[in-house]
């Protein structure tokens, strides 16, 4: 399987919002130009409006500006559609009067997903998949989805090096300002797989319990708290999303965490709420401000014991049974590491599929079965 594969057609997105150059259009204009040329792409290539569906539209906030960002799936009938959809919409990227960038997120056998930025604005992501008639009925569903974070890196070198050459589809949950922090971020990005900003947050009981450098502290202004947070991601490159190290009292201020979520919403990064307190606020208040975000099911190695943690990766498939998901977290123990091969070669043998965390929501569009939120909404999970 083919992870997290980047094709930047025009400019990187990975920018921030304010290193692009902007564009010639307010954030509404972009988006009602971009969907008006989409519309127009589609009919000249033969594409009946029924297979397009309108998943989701979220509205997006950035310095003043609101828009509609779209979420649609394209499902094709025909072998060649694929490679003209995409041509179509590089088209798009030579358009005179706009800045226009695609980031493709996913690059799969019969399987695409691109975000496409407009004058700076994240106006779409677009699901392109193949279903040819004569092979639906053959096709199996997709087995229940393991999304595993490793976090707590940047301290060392040398066993993550290992984790690097694995190929498991991990997700790698880096902390700000360690000795080795960019050079795993950016082998990992080299060889496909997400990286994480392990933020670090104040717990109850600082400083007896120290979060460590670049750490988001109760009681710091907004202001503060946005300029430390942009510190540490500018600390680390290619960065898809968050999630917290510590921070059982930061993730119960409602206020301090809005902050944070605004610095993830305008930057397009997801958020993953560790819930190291029962009281977090992070998931549900990331969800009420259109933050693409997840939570914690399973801690695999509290104890860092082999019949420990293999207890609790039967816990993580089975959540992952029921739910349709499972989103786990694991740290850089020798026990954890001397386990996962082994762990995952089991658990992909029986029909788990591993997945990286930002993939939950296209693999859940790509089978039909509705977004992360929706899910929850019908009672599959927490």
């Amino acid at each position: 399987m083919v992870v997290g594969i980047l094709v930047v057609l025009w400019r990187s997105p990975q920018e921030s919002p304010s290193q692009r150059v902007s564009g010639s259009s307010d954030a509404r204009q972009a988006a009602r130009w971009t969907q008006h040329r989409l519309e127009e792409t589609f009919a000249r290539l033969g594409i009946p409006p029924e297979r397009i569906t309108t998943l989701d539209v979220r509205t997006r906030q950035w310095e003043g500006q609101q828009w509609e960002m779209r979420i649609l799936r394209i499902s094709l009938s025909q072998q060649g559609q694929m490679d003209r959809i995409v041509e179509g919409l590089e088209e798009l990227g030579r358009d005179p009067m706009h800045h226009v960038g695609i980031l493709w997120t996913v690059k799969e056998e019969g399987f695409r997903a691109a975000d496409l930025w407009v004058d700076d604005f994240l106006t779409h992501r677009i699901l392109i998949q193949r279903r040819p008639k004569e092979f639906r009925s053959l096709q199996r569903p997709l087995g229940p989805q393991l999304a595993l974070i490793l976090d707590d890196l940047g301290n060392v070198y040398r066993p993550i090096k290992e984790v690097l050459d694995w190929g498991i589809p991990l997700t790698l949950s880096v902390f700000p300002k360690r000795p080795y922090s960019r050079r795993i971020a950016q082998e990992a990005h080299l060889r496909g797989l997400e990286v994480m900003l392990h933020l670090p947050m104040e717990p109850w009981g600082f400083p007896k319990k120290d979060p460590g450098k670049g750490a988001l502290m109760h009681g710091m202004s907004p202001r503060e708290v946005k300029r430390v947070l942009e510190e540490d991601l500018g600390d680390l490159p290619k960065v898809c999303g968050v999630n917290n190290h510590m921070g059982s009292r930061f993730t119960e201020d409602r206020e301090a965490m809005q902050e944070v979520l605004r610095v993830l919403r305008e930057r397009g990064l997801y958020f993953v709420d560790s819930l190291t307190t029962p009281r977090s606020v992070g998931y549900r208040l990331a969800r009420e401000m259109g933050v693409q975000s997840y939570r914690r099911d399973v801690f695999l190695d509290v104890v860092a014991q082999k019949e420990a943690i293999q207890r609790q990766f039967q816990k993580f498939l089975h959540v992952a049974s029921l739910q349709g998901f499972a989103v786990g977290i694991a740290h850089p123990y020798p026990e954890t590491l001397q386990l996962l091969p082994e762990l995952f070669r089991r658990s992909s043998q029986a029909g788990y599929r591993w997945i990286s965390v930002s993939k939950l929501d296209l693999l859940a569009a790509q089978e039909g079965r509705g977004s992360y939120k929706q899910r929850r909404r019908a009672g599959y999970g927490r």
